[in-house]
């Protein structure tokens, strides 16, 4: 079973990778790396479990790349898994189960579309987020840049 982060740019990466443990590296031993991927950056993480039988494709709709999800999106629909779980953060963490991957993306776009005005609580629109791939290019200077609110 492997995990793999797609960014803004629609690439994706193995979330076990060095590019993603650098955005993570100067934060509390107990930080979980998927969560501020998803929650802060918008990106969508897919987790396919092997014989093809699950797809687990977490993301938060109010602040989501379009890009990320339509890479993700593309990469759980040429898997083919028999079930897909959809994990979406709203009065509690919810997780909803598709018997099609038809399904589940027609109830992505609800949930986008039901999204669109509101502002997510990790992020406010004047804090610039680097991208995975501005980590890995070496162009973050400021390593602040990368945890706006956790004290480096």
């Amino acid at each position: 079973m492997s995990t793999v982060v797609f960014d803004s740019d629609g690439r994706g990466w193995d979330a076990r990778s060095l590019a993603v443990r650098t955005v993570v590296r100067r934060c509390l031993a107990r930080f979980d790396a998927l969560t501020y991927l998803v929650d802060v950056l918008g990106l969508v993480a897919v987790t396919i479990t092997r014989p093809r039988s699950i797809a687990w494709i977490r993301l938060r709709p109010a602040q989501v790349s379009q890009v990320s999800l339509c890479a993700a999106l593309f990469a759980v629909a040429d898997e083919q898994p028999k079930w897909i779980v959809v994990s979406h953060p709203g009065d509690r963490c919810r997780d909803e189960l598709f018997p099609s991957v038809g399904r589940a993306f027609d109830r992505i776009a609800e949930l986008v579309e039901l999204s669109q005005g509101e502002v997510p609580p990790l992020a406010a629109a004047d804090e610039p987020t680097p991208t995975i791939c501005d980590i890995d290019q070496g162009r973050v200077a400021d390593p602040q840049m990368l945890f706006p609110r956790v004290k480096l």
